[in-house]
């Protein structure tokens, strides 16, 4: 890791040659193991959105195990809750798609990840497709 800032550590890779990790800064970095790491912000956290090609139940574990790491003030579910809808409201049908994917298992489960009915804030789906869409309207209620 010659050139790279001491303060970023790698914990996870996120599944594309880009890892998940943490600086002195509170916050969830992003990068590859040999460049400098970007802050995903939890607000527009479209540098997680690849980790929702994987098991929410995979992310889940990845994020609890390094939690404390990170510095934040939320759950690892709130996380993964944010990284969900942010990329639903992105009107990216892949990226939604994914996500209410991992709405819909969190939504079915009686561990963490889990969700409770009326947890999933509103989002605007106007830019999704009808199927999407439809499919929103049935998750948030």
């Amino acid at each position: 890791m010659v050139g790279v800032s001491r303060m970023w550590e790698p914990l996870f890779a996120r599944g594309d040659g880009v890892f998940v990790g943490c600086r002195t800064e509170p916050g969830i970095w992003v990068g590859r193991n040999d460049g400098e790491p970007k802050l995903a912000r939890l607000e527009y956290p479209v540098f997680l959105w690849p980790m929702l090609e994987h098991d929410v139940v995979e992310v889940y574990e990845r994020f609890d195990a390094y939690w404390p790491r990170f510095g934040l003030d939320l759950t690892p579910t709130d996380a993964i809750r944010l990284i969900a809808t942010s990329a639903i409201a992105s009107g990216r049908d892949y990226w939604a798609s994914l996500a209410m994917d991992w709405l819909e298992k969190m939504l079915s489960r009686d561990q963490a990840p889990s969700l409770e009915r009326g947890s999933i804030p509103e989002v605007d789906t106007g830019a999704l497709s009808q199927v999407l869409r439809n499919r929103w309207r049935r998750l948030s209620k």
